[in-house]
């Protein structure tokens, strides 16, 4: 058994496992609250120090706020790309989420850096270079995971529905209207249905309402943000998860790719990161500009061609939930324990 703390002060988002579930948050608090719970089902201490709105126990983490940290002699000590300014811990490790490697750069002295797939890996490697080979020798790979209340195949799934969840600040929510109009014209039926939004990372949601409200104009059917639970049922319900990026943004790992898969979706989005090492050839990574009219016109040709043959259509959503099932937040636990050796 080891002595574990996970500490992240980043957050402008107060949160703790009971926001994820009824709530929602982003995609590193998930792996923060999932990973913790696995390690703690594998015997070790587990501490997480992080904007905690009710410090407590969760299924045997205990929770505290950030603020509170001080050194006490932990096995290991995770930061989540930072660190608190006094520690003492046995063996430092840097966990990354983003694709930035300011915070790799920032924190030379760790023993380990966690990156989450093997884009992540070969782009760090690529970025950092010759001129940092002893950083580059720290990088582990621990893979990311995906609940169980995901696999629901018993949910119907609803004929036409479509479904997009994530950041308006990653660039994907306003091209959704130019493929909706094109899908409309030959399946009034169709329903394209969002969620997510700036406050599943603490910021201030207003600066893209906009956004929203371009949303609901077209016909798009906008939600906001909702939980994990409520999503889990959402995405079963759901055919197809449209994911598209903007060329600014570039995806570690895609959690929300790999819930919807689990959810039996078919994935269609554009290269982005690790995105298209993810999907393969369960889902569709359709090239180009998702601002261009071309972009979503070839979306929306692919869609139809789905429509049109429901044969297909029921096969791939079958195939990608099957695909998901390797991905297991117990996995991704163990991986963790071996990145550690």
């Amino acid at each position: 058994m080891s002595k574990i703390s996970f500490y992240d002060s980043h957050g402008k988002l107060s949160y703790n496992p009971n926001t994820e579930k009824n709530v929602g948050v982003g995609g590193a608090e998930k792996t923060l609250i999932n990973v913790s719970r696995e390690l703690v089902k594998r015997g070790h201490e587990v501490t997480v120090y992080v904007n905690c709105n009710f410090p407590n126990f969760y299924d045997g983490v205990k929770y505290i706020k950030y603020q509170d940290y001080k050194p006490n002699n932990e096995d290991v000590l995770v930061g989540f790309e930072n660190f608190p300014t006094e520690q003492n811990a046995k063996m430092l490790v840097n966990w990354s989420n983003r694709f930035t490697v300011d915070d790799v750069l920032k924190y030379k002295n760790v023993d380990r850096i966690i990156v989450v797939s093997p884009w992540h890996r070969d782009y760090y490697a690529s970025v950092l270079g010759n001129g940092n080979q002893e950083l580059v020798n720290k990088l582990r790979l621990v893979n990311l995971g995906v609940s169980e209340n995901f696999y629901n195949d018993k949910t119907e799934k609803q004929e036409f529905n479509i479904t997009y969840a994530g950041s308006p600040a990653k660039g994907g929510m306003v091209p959704l209207i130019g493929i909706y109009e094109r899908l409309k014209e030959e399946y009034p039926q169709v329903k394209i249905h969002v969620y997510g939004g700036g406050a599943l990372w603490g910021w201030d949601d207003e600066q893209y309402r906009q956004v929203y409200d371009r949303l609901l104009k077209s016909g798009v059917l906008y939600h906001g943000q909702i939980g994990s639970l409520d999503m889990a049922k959402r995405l079963n319900q759901a055919e197809i998860f449209l994911y598209p990026v903007g060329s600014h943004h570039k995806e570690t790992f895609c959690l929300v790719a790999l819930e919807a898969m689990a959810s039996g979706c078919i994935v269609i989005g554009n290269e982005s990161g690790n995105l298209k090492n993810l999907v393969k050839d369960n889902g569709y990574i359709i090239d180009g500009d998702i601002n261009n009219y071309l972009w979503q016109m070839d979306v929306a040709e692919k869609i139809k061609s789905l429509y049109k043959d429901r044969k297909l259509l029921n096969y791939m959503g079958r195939k990608s939930r099957e695909y998901a099932k390797k991905f297991t937040w117990e996995q991704t636990a163990i991986d963790f324990e071996n990145a550690l050796l």
